[in-house]
């Protein structure tokens, strides 16, 4: 992994993976029940119909960290 990381790095344009990241998020349905794990800045959204209008609801949470309970969490794991 360093060894590409240093790959990745050495060419033309290397430097913009210094500021890139990652976020994901997985949804798992059983039944009506439904669970959510994200990292990162990710949103999971349930689309459907209803009354002929589409329309989505949240399945998640952002978590950024300039929101309240996120900026709490990551003072209180001393971060």
């Amino acid at each position: 992994v360093c060894e590409a990381d240093r790959a990745v790095l050495a060419h033309r344009g290397g430097e913009f993976a210094r500021m890139c990241g990652c976020t994901s998020i997985i949804v798992y349905m059983q039944g009506a029940t439904v669970w959510t794990a994200c990292s990162g800045d990710s949103r999971a959204v349930l689309g459907y119909v209803r009354d002929g209008a589409i329309r989505a609801r949240d399945l998640s949470v952002d978590c950024k960290p300039d929101s309240p309970e996120e900026y709490e969490r990551i003072v209180g794991a001393d971060g």
